[in-house]
């Protein structure tokens, strides 16, 4: 069922790879009955007893790569993420998936991919054209993972800023491909709103 609805939309690779991953489907079917009956769709991923889009979770980021390999190398050996599933899809793109503490990020590679300059720009400037900028990861103890990523060569573009309007250290530094990556410290006005009960 899956690869016949590959090409239809890019969400049927997230599910496709949910399957790769073996992570834990419960269902997802679409059933039509005849033209006079009325369409009958089912999602039962997490749906059962009301809760639908209350029980919805964060589930990766995507990130267009030129190389899969390089990248999972990178987040492997910097960031110690591991590879949870890898694949050549027969639409042509080649994904893989890595995981660390809950934190998944995925890797598509299609030939002939182009950069963008403009999402490389560093902070502030890269807030002048709309769209999603970098992601974002807390951390305990941030020059703790400041020393760690000195050692590993890593150059910054802002670190261990203090962010005082919300109470926090921030870390920023770019991945093999240039993709923005950020640290925040697990402290400050965010992270106690995230927390009260």
């Amino acid at each position: 069922m899956f690869k016949k609805l590959l090409p239809i939309a890019i969400a049927t690779v997230e599910l496709t790879v949910g399957n790769l991953a073996g992570l834990n489907q419960n269902s997802f079917s679409v059933s039509a009955q005849s033209s006079n009956e009325q369409k009958k769709e089912t999602f039962d991923t997490n749906t059962r007893n009301g809760r639908g889009l209350d029980s919805m979770k964060h589930f990766n980021v995507s990130i267009s790569v030129p190389d899969v390999n390089a990248s999972v190398d990178w987040y492997q050996r910097v960031l110690g993420f591991r590879k949870i599933s890898q694949a050549d899809l027969s639409n042509g793109v080649s994904i893989a998936m890595i995981e660390r503490n809950g934190v998944v990020i995925e890797f598509l590679e299609v030939a002939n991919s182009q950069p963008m300059p403009m999402l490389n720009l560093d902070p502030p400037n890269h807030l002048k054209y709309q769209g999603i900028k970098n992601f974002v990861l807390w951390v305990d103890d941030m020059d703790t993972s400041v020393r760690e990523l000195k050692a590993k060569n890593i150059q910054f573009v802002w670190e261990a800023r203090e962010l005082r309007e919300v109470g926090t250290r921030v870390t920023m530094f770019r991945d093999n491909n240039n993709n923005l990556i950020t640290l925040w410290e697990r402290r400050g006005n965010v992270w106690e709103r995230l927390n009260r009960p």
